[in-house]
C-alpha cells in the first residue's frame, strides 16, 4: 500500500478513452496542468470560497471501476480523436464518438449531471491540418460541436507559434477543466442534499448515509476540507445518535489496513443496509476519514497534536473492544505501522516528534508482547498482569534470541531518540529519559563504561525533577557502574577532565538527599566521608535537601565590639553529629557592602537545631543574606538566598561599656568661620592598634562632594592612624550645604586579644551655624566698649544661651575685662526681631590699648533642639530609673541616632508654657514600631520608649526646677568669636564747665570753659594725626557769644566762651562736632556732657 493510496478517496478522477493511441504525445503537459489550483466556487448562501488545490486522478476508461459509488468520484470522461480529412470523420471518428457516448450511458445527452460524469471530446490538431478547413463551410471543431452539441468539445494541440501562445493554450485548458469539474460538483452536490433532506426524518437509516457520504466525498474531492468535517461529525453524530450502542463488536483486524483486501472502498450505508456493520468498521471509518482530513489540512500549517490524538483515540477505542483478544497486541503494531508509513517521510520537526512518541508506544507495545511470551527482561520494564496471554509470533524474528531481543530494543530506542533530536521543541528530557534505558540495557549486559557514559549526562535531570525515586534507582546503578570499572580515574563533563572521586562524591550526596530511609541515608553520609578524606578535593555542593537552614531576624551584642545571630540548621535526616570546621553567613547591603557572621569548629548536633555566629568585622545598616556556608573538611555546602527568602535585617550600634567606640561629631567647639569634625574614642586605652579612614558621602554617584579635607577641594578623605584620644579635624566647604554624612572605617586590634576588629559606620553632620552674631564698638574716655548682638541663624532651629565670656588677648595682663553674662536661666534665642539679647563688655588699660591686639568673644550655648532631646531622654524617658536605664543603655545609640532625629518640637509651646509636645503628625509612630521589632530590644524598653513617644505627642508640661536640673547634663557648644580692637583713628574728649551757681536765665550770657582733650596717647600714638576744627553748632536754644570755631593745634585746648539761653525749661548743653580738615569727615568724640541738661527760668 502506497503512501498515496489513503487519501484516494478523496480525489477528482477524470478518465480518458484513447482509441487512436495519440493522447501519450501530448500527456505531459496535459498533467502540468494538474492538480487544479485556485478553484473559485460559489457556495449556496452566496459567498466565495477559494480551493487552493485540488488533486486530480488521470485514469485510463479501460480499468473498470468495480462498485457503481466509485461514479460519485469520477466528475469527466475524456476521448481523446484526431482526423486528416471529412471522409475520416465521417468513416471513422463520428461513429467512435457516438458509440462511445451510447456504452458510458451519455447517450441521452440531456440527461442529468447529478450522478454521471462529464462527457467531453478532446480533438487532437495536428501539424497537417492546423487552420485548415477540412470541411467547405466550417473547422473540424465546429463541425464537432455541431454534431454533437450537447457535448463539450476541446481542441488539443502540441504545436504552438511561441511559447507565450503554448502557456496561454494550456492555461485556457485548465479553467475548462476546473469549469466542467465545478459543474458537476454544483450539481452532484445539489442533487444529494435534496435527496438527503427526503430521508432525513424517516427510519431508513442507511439513505440517509448513502446521501450524506456522497456529499462527504464530493466535498473530500474538491478539498473542502472544513466542509468534509462538519459532514463527518454529523454522520458521527447520527451514527451514535441512531445505532452505535447497538452495534456488535465485530472481528479484531490483524493486521490492520487502511483500504480493504479487495482495495474496495467501505461505506457505512452499504454495511447498514446489509445489516453488518460493526462497531470496529464504524470507528475505522471514522478515522480513516479524519486521518485524511488532518493530514491534508495540516500539510502548509501543521497541528499534529490533533493527529497524534485521534490515533491515541483510536488505539483507546479498538483497546476497549478487543484487549482480551490474543492478537491485539499484533494489530496495535499493525495499525501504528499504517499510521508511520505516512508520516516518516514528511520533514516538518512537529510531525517528527509525533512520530517518536508514536514509535514510543510501539516499540513499548512490542516490548509487552516480548516479556509476555518469554523469560527475557529488563531492568525498570514491568508490565502489569494480564489475564489474556497474547500471541505474538509474527515479530518473533525481532527476538530469537536474548541477544537479538537486546539489539532490537536498543535499536528502537535509539530510532525514537534521533527523531526527538532533530525537533525544534524542548525534549532534552525525554531523550534523558531513553538513553538511561539504554544505560539500564548496558548495565543488564555489564558493559559499564557504556552505562557510565549515559547515566553521567542524565541522571541530573531526575535529582533536579524531582522524581527521587527514579533518581535514586539510576543513581545506584550508576555508582555500581563507575565503581566496576577500575581503570577510569577521570570522565570528562563540558570538556573538562573532572575526577573519578568527584563524580562519587556527587552521586553519593544525591542519594543522602533523596533517600528516605534513615539507615541508607546514614550509610552513603560515611561513604561520602571516607571518600572525601580519602581524596581530598574542594567542592562546593548547594544545603537543599541536606540542610534545613533559616535565620532569626535579629542580631545581638554578643561582647565588646562583638555582633552575633542566631541560625537554625537542621540536618535532613543524617542519624550522627557532623564535624563542622566553620559556619559563615554573609549579608548585603544595599549598595553591595557585605559583613560576615561566623563560628569555627562546631559539631552540628542531632540535638540541636540552634547555633550562633559572630561578627567582629562590622557594617550598620539594613542588610538581607546572600548566602550560608558549612565547611566540613574540604567540602563547603552552601545555601544561597533569594530576595524572598529571608526578611531585612537591621543592624544599629549597640552599646557597651567594654567596647571601644569611635565617634564622628561637629567640632563642639570651634572658631567663628572654622569648620571641623572632632574623632573620638572610648575606652582607647585598650586598643593595641587602630586605623581611621574617614571618607566623604555624596548625596549622587553623579553629585559633587559637599566639603574637603583640604583648601583645594581636592581631598575627600582623611586618613588617622592613632586614635587614643580625641582628635579635631579640619573641613572646608565646597558648597552651601547644611549638613552633610561622613562614613568612618575603623580598624583596630585590642590588648587582651589577637582578634582583627572593625566598624564601618555613617554620622550625619550638621554644618549650619545656629548661632548668629553682630559686633559694634564704643569709646569712651577711659575704657573701650564692645557690644554684641545675639541672636538664632535661622528660625527653625532657635538657640539657648547658657553664658557669654570676654577674653583677653593671648599672653596680655594690661585689661581689665568687665561684662561676662552667666544667666541663672539659660535663654532662649530666637530668628525673631522682635527678640535680641545684648552683651557689653567694657575695657579698660593701665597702659595704652595696642589697636592690634584681640579679643575673644566665647559663646557657650546649644540648640533648642538638643535641650529639648536632652529633657526627653532625661526626664520623661529614664526619670531617674536606674535599674531601667541598664537594659536601656545598649540601646541608647539607637535612640539617640535614630529616634531623636525624627522629633519635630512645637518650640512656641516650649518656650511659653514649658511643655514639650511634638508638632502635629509629624511622627510615624508606626515606622518606629517597625525599627524596633527588628532589633533585639527587651520588649520592656520598646514599651518604655513607645510610651514615652505617646506622651510628649499629647504633651508633657515641665518645671523650670526641671528645665535647669537636667540642662546641667547637656553637653555644652562651645563658639569663639574673634574680636579687634577697631584701627587707630584721631579720638577727642570734650568737657563743658560753668562756674555759675544762681540760677540761670533766659538771655543771660553764662560763662563756659571747653576742654578738648586728644587721647592719642591712649592708644600709643603721640601728637595730632592731622588738622582738626573744633565747632560748636548753633542752634533755636543757645546763641554762643566768642569763638564759636578753631582749630585744634595741640594735644590739650581750653577755651572760655558765654552762651545764651534762648529758652525756658531743661535744655540739652550744645552739640559739639570736630571736623579732620584733610577728610571732612567727623572725627570720634567723647563728649563728657553730651546729655547733660540745665534748667533755665
Amino acid at each position: 500500500m502506497t503512501s498515496d493510496e489513503v487519501y484516494s478517496t478523496g480525489t477528482v478522477y477524470i478518465s480518458y478513452f484513447d482509441p487512436f493511441d495519440i493522447f501519450e504525445s501530448i500527456k505531459e503537459p496535459f498533467l502540468e496542468v494538474l492538480p487544479l489550483r485556485n478553484i473559485h466556487w460559489k457556495t449556496l448562501n452566496g459567498s466565495l470560497k477559494t480551493v487552493d488545490e485540488v488533486p486530480v486522478n488521470l485514469v485510463t476508461e479501460t480499468k473498470i471501476f468495480e462498485r457503481e459509488n466509485e461514479d460519485i468520484r469520477l466528475f469527466i470522461r475524456f476521448i481523446v480523436v484526431n482526423c486528416i480529412s471529412a471522409d475520416d470523420y465521417r468513416a471513422k471518428v463520428r461513429p467512435l464518438i457516438k458509440q462511445w457516448l451510447i456504452s458510458s450511458g451519455n447517450d441521452d445527452l440531456k440527461k442529468d449531471l447529478a450522478r454521471l460524469p462529464m462527457p467531453v471530446i478532446l480533438l487532437y490538431a495536428n501539424s497537417e491540418v492546423v487552420d485548415f478547413k477540412l470541411f467547405t463551410s466550417t473547422s473540424l471543431i465546429d463541425k464537432v460541436a455541431k454534431d454533437f452539441p450537447d457535448v463539450k468539445a476541446l481542441e488539443l494541440k502540441s504545436v504552438y507559434k511561441s511559447p507565450r501562445e503554448k502557456e496561454e493554450f494550456w492555461s485556457q485548458m485548465s479553467q475548462h477543466i476546473k469549469s466542467c469539474v465545478l459543474d458537476v460538483f454544483q450539481n452532484r452536490l445539489m442533487y444529494n442534499q435534496a435527496e438527503l433532506e427526503k430521508v432525513t426524518d424517516t427510519e431508513d437509516l442507511s439513505q440517509e448515509m448513502q446521501f450524506r457520504e456522497n456529499i462527504l466525498e464530493l466535498y473530500l474531492a474538491l478539498n473542502m476540507l472544513e466542509e468534509a468535517d462538519a459532514e463527518l461529525e454529523q454522520i458521527k453524530q447520527r451514527m451514535w445518535d441512531k445505532s452505535m450502542s447497538e452495534l456488535p463488536n465485530g472481528e479484531l483486524e490483524n493486521p490492520f489496513q487502511f483500504s480493504q483486501e479487495n482495495d474496495e472502498q467501505f461505506r457505512i450505508s452499504e454495511a447498514l443496509a446489509a445489516k453488518h456493520l460493526t462497531k470496529y468498521e464504524a470507528q475505522k471509518y471514522f478515522f480513516v476519514k479524519e486521518f485524511e482530513i488532518f493530514m491534508r489540512d495540516n500539510a502548509n500549517s501543521p497541528n499534529y497534536g490533533g493527529l497524534y490524538k485521534l490515533i491515541r483515540q483510536f488505539l483507546c477505542s479498538a483497546s476497549l473492544l478487543f484487549i482480551q483478544e490474543k492478537g491485539f497486541l499484533e494489530f496495535k503494531i499493525s495499525f501504528l505501522d499504517c499510521c508511520l508509513v505516512h508520516l516518516r517521510n514528511r520533514p516538518q520537526s512537529a510531525l517528527k516528534e509525533v512520530t517518536a512518541e508514536l514509535l514510543l508506544i510501539r516499540r513499548d507495545c512490542w516490548l509487552q508482547g516480548v516479556l509476555d511470551c518469554t523469560n527475557f527482561s529488563l531492568i525498570g520494564k514491568i508490565f502489569p498482569l494480564k489475564d489474556i496471554h497474547y500471541s505474538f509470533d509474527r515479530y518473533k524474528y525481532t527476538y530469537d534470541t536474548e541477544k537479538v531481543f537486546h539489539e532490537t530494543y536498543a535499536k528502537y530506542t535509539k530510532e525514537i531518540i534521533s527523531l526527538l533530536s532533530q525537533c525544534e521543541g524542548m525534549r532534552q528530557r525525554a531523550i534523558d529519559i531513553l538513553s538511561i534505558e539504554i544505560g539500564f540495557l548496558h548495565y543488564q549486559r555489564k558493559e559499564y563504561d557504556k552505562a557510565v557514559a549515559l547515566f553521567l549526562s542524565c541522571y541530573e535531570y531526575y535529582m533536579q525533577s524531582r522524581w527521587d525515586l527514579i533518581g535514586i534507582e539510576i543513581l545506584k546503578v550508576f555508582i555500581d557502574s563507575l565503581d566496576q570499572c577500575a581503570s577510569l580515574t577521570e570522565l570528562e563533563i563540558d570538556e573538562e577532565l573532572v575526577p573519578k572521586s568527584v563524580i562519587l562524591s556527587n552521586a553519593y550526596l544525591n542519594i543522602v538527599r533523596i533517600s528516605r530511609d534513615v539507615t541508607e541515608k546514614g550509610e552513603w553520609w560515611r561513604k561520602f566521608t571516607k571518600l572525601q578524606q580519602a581524596n581530598p578535593t574542594n567542592l562546593v555542593y548547594a544545603t537543599e535537601d541536606l540542610f534545613h537552614l533559616c535565620l532569626e531576624d535579629h542580631v545581638w551584642l554578643a561582647g565588646p565590639n562583638i555582633l552575633g545571630i542566631d541560625v537554625i540548621i537542621k540536618s535532613n535526616g543524617i542519624p550522627e553529629d557532623i564535624k563542622v570546621d566553620s559556619i559563615t553567613l554573609v549579608l548585603k547591603r544595599s549598595d553591595d557592602t557585605f559583613i560576615k557572621f561566623q563560628q569555627r569548629d562546631m559539631i552540628l548536633s542531632t540535638s540541636k537545631t540552634r547555633y550562633s555566629l559572630q561578627a567582629t568585622e562590622i557594617i550598620y545598616g539594613s542588610f538581607k543574606a546572600v548566602s550560608m556556608e558549612i565547611n566540613v573538611g574540604n567540602t563547603s555546602f552552601v545555601k544561597e538566598f533569594l530576595d524572598n527568602d529571608a526578611s531585612e535585617i537591621l543592624i544599629e550600634p549597640i552599646y557597651d561599656p567594654r567596647s571601644i567606640l569611635l565617634t564622628v561629631e561637629h567640632a563642639p567647639q570651634l572658631n567663628l568661620g572654622e569648620y571641623a569634625l572632632q574623632i573620638s574614642c572610648c575606652n582607647s586605652d585598650l586598643l593595641r592598634s587602630s586605623d581611621v579612614i574617614i571618607t566623604i558621602e555624596q548625596e549622587s554617584s553623579n553629585s559633587v562632594y559637599p566639603v574637603s579635607f583640604t583648601e583645594d577641594g581636592q581631598d575627600n578623605t582623611k586618613h588617622i592612624s592613632e586614635v587614643n584620644q580625641a582628635c579635631i579635624v579640619p573641613y572646608y566647604l565646597k558648597e552651601p550645604v547644611t549638613s552633610f554624612s561622613v562614613t568612618a572605617n575603623f580598624s583596630f586590634t585590642k590588648i587582651d586579644c589577637d582578634a582583627k576588629f572593625s566598624e564601618i559606620r555613617s554620622f550625619n553632620i550638621n554644618c549650619c551655624l545656629p548661632v548668629s552674631v553682630s559686633v559694634e564698638d564704643i569709646f569712651k574716655r577711659d575704657l573701650f566698649i564692645f557690644k554684641f548682638l545675639l541672636n538664632s541663624s535661622t528660625i527653625e532651629n532657635p538657640v539657648v544661651l547658657h553664658s557669654t565670656r570676654m577674653l583677653p588677648p593671648a599672653n596680655s595682663e594690661q585689661y581689665d575685662i568687665r561684662g561676662d553674662f552667666r544667666p541663672e536661666t539659660s535663654l532662649c534665642l530666637s530668628a525673631n526681631l522682635n527678640e535680641n539679647c545684648l552683651n557689653c563688655y567694657q575695657i579698660t588699660t593701665k597702659q595704652a590699648f595696642t589697636p592690634t591686639d584681640c579679643f575673644h568673644l566665647q559663646i557657650t550655648y546649644n540648640t533648642l533642639k538638643e535641650q529639648l532631646d536632652n529633657l526627653v531622654t532625661d526626664a520623661v524617658l529614664v526619670q531617674g530609673d536606674v535599674n531601667w536605664y541598664r537594659k536601656f543603655e545598649p540601646w541608647k545609640q539607637v535612640w539617640e541616632s535614630v529616634v531623636l532625629p525624627l522629633l519635630h518640637y512645637d518650640y512656641e509651646a516650649f518656650t511659653e508654657s514649658i511643655i514639650i509636645v511634638l508638632v502635629r503628625d509629624r511622627l510615624d509612630l508606626q515606622r518606629l514600631s517597625r525599627i524596633f521589632s527588628r532589633l533585639s530590644i527587651e520588649d520592656v524598653v520598646i514599651q518604655a520608649m513607645t510610651e514615652c513617644l505617646l506622651r510628649i505627642i499629647q504633651g508633657v508640661q515641665l518645671s523650670d526646677i526641671d528645665v535647669n536640673a537636667y540642662t546641667k547634663n547637656l553637653t555644652p557648644r562651645r563658639l569663639i568669636v574673634p574680636v579687634d580692637l577697631p584701627r587707630f583713628e584721631q579720638f577727642f574728649y570734650v568737657s563743658l564747665n560753668t562756674e555759675e551757681s544762681h540760677e540761670l536765665k533766659v538771655g543771660v550770657p553764662i560763662p563756659f570753659t571747653i576742654k578738648i582733650e586728644s587721647l592719642n596717647l591712649k592708644w600709643g600714638y603721640e601728637g595730632l594725626a592731622g588738622k582738626f576744627l573744633f565747632e560748636i553748632i548753633s542752634s533755636n536754644e543757645w546763641l554762643v557769644h566768642g569763638k564759636k570755631r578753631m582749630l585744634i593745634t595741640s594735644e590739650i585746648t581750653e577755651i572760655v566762651l558765654h552762651i545764651i539761653p534762648l529758652k525756658r525749661g531743661y535744655l540739652n548743653f550744645p552739640r559739639v562736632e570736630i571736623i579732620n580738615i584733610d577728610t571732612e569727615e567727623p572725627s570720634r568724640i567723647d563728649n563728657a556732657n553730651c546729655f547733660d541738661t540745665v534748667l533755665v527760668f
